[in-house]
């Protein structure tokens, strides 16, 4: 990794203030979670009553986030007793103006069932993984293969969409020089899987389709300002703490790789975010709070055993999470739009 850059100075100061923690992993786990929603996020023709009615799927996406599926509407409560209201499942308070503190007031929210992926990179549109629910080293090392290989056409789709919106020539050709790294990834992650005798998960994604500047600022946001800067993180302690010499030497690779990579997804969105209006502005800052929301919600679950967290150089749920909130000091909340200004 090139110290010298910005990025990697901030991965370097965020890395150096993590406590001594045990190692861990993110999982690739279900789990449920409920989310307060305001009046006016209840799907139409629901807000009768809204516990009775089905939701589509694509309302689940948009209430729970793209990873949420199976969801309903139910009824909860403010303060403490909230988490009675739902019983055993987690509560997280997604609207602030959903639930106040004092006396307790009917307030609706959405259950999801939300399945945990293991952090990757930026993803292609409708990228869409199967299941995993072996949880080894073997596992982890197919699961990142499938995630490496996803990130050559969804690169392939940065590339296509800047050169349609006249975007400079430079961050084209780097958008098409992530696609040769992202490919030798996949290779290297693949070649450690088989090791492990494990098979790489397959993957869809949906045809490739022009975007709105807008509409490429937002995924760039997530899938690069957000996901992709946080993987290249963990990729950088990956390649310091990993004892399994292999798995250590191929994330050094991936983790200079990945910095790069995060460090075009930041120009992608100077260049972007500085031709877009306020509203639009706003929209694109709000989709990378829910992404950060998300990435929160994967990396607070514990999975693998200590052995295997050693051999990966993965850090457990606390120090994956204290790393995801400095990052998000550093980069995402110091201003409204700090990463069109650094």
């Amino acid at each position: 990794m090139d110290s010298t850059s910005p990025l990697a100075s901030i991965f370097r100061s965020i890395l150096a203030a993590l406590p001594a923690l045990s190692l861990s992993a993110c999982s690739c786990s279900e789990s449920r979670v409920v989310v307060a929603i305001s009046q006016s996020q209840i799907p139409p023709n629901a807000s009768s009553s809204p516990t009775s009615r089905e939701l589509t799927g694509e309302e689940c996406r948009n209430l729970c986030g793209g990873s949420g599926r199976d969801c309903r509407i139910v009824e909860i409560c403010t303060g403490v007793s909230a988490a009675r209201c739902v019983n055993t499942v987690e509560f997280t308070q997604a609207d602030a103006g959903a639930l106040e503190a004092g006396a307790p007031m009917r307030v609706w929210g959405v259950e999801c069932t939300v399945s945990h992926q293991c952090i990757g990179g930026r993803r292609p549109d409708g990228f869409e993984i199967d299941p995993c629910e072996e949880r080894s080293v073997g596992a982890y090392l197919a699961r990142q293969a499938a995630l490496e290989a996803a990130s050559m056409p969804a690169f392939e789709q940065l590339a296509q969409r800047l050169a349609a919106l006249d975007a400079p020539p430079q961050l084209v050709e780097r958008s098409l020089d992530a696609v040769v790294d992202e490919f030798a990834h996949s290779v290297a992650m693949k070649s450690l899987a088989a090791r492990e005798r494990a098979e790489v998960p397959s993957y869809s994604q949906r045809p490739h389709a022009e975007q709105s500047l807008e509409e490429l600022a937002t995924d760039n946001a997530v899938e690069g300002c957000v996901r992709e800067t946080f993987a290249a993180l963990l990729a950088v302690h990956q390649s310091e703490h990993g004892t399994d010499p292999s798995i250590r030497e191929a994330f050094r690779s991936i983790a200079a790789d990945e910095t790069r990579h995060a460090e075009l997804s930041r120009d992608v969105h100077r260049w972007a975010i500085a031709q877009l209006g306020h509203d639009e502005r706003a929209r694109v800052e709000a989709a990378m709070r829910v992404a950060i929301d998300e990435l929160r919600r994967e990396c607070a679950q514990p999975a693998l055993t200590q052995r295997d967290r050693l051999r990966l150089g993965l850090p457990d749920e606390r120090a994956m999470l204290a790393m995801l909130a400095q990052l998000d000091r550093a980069l995402w909340s110091c201003s409204g739009f700090a990463l069109a200004r650094a």
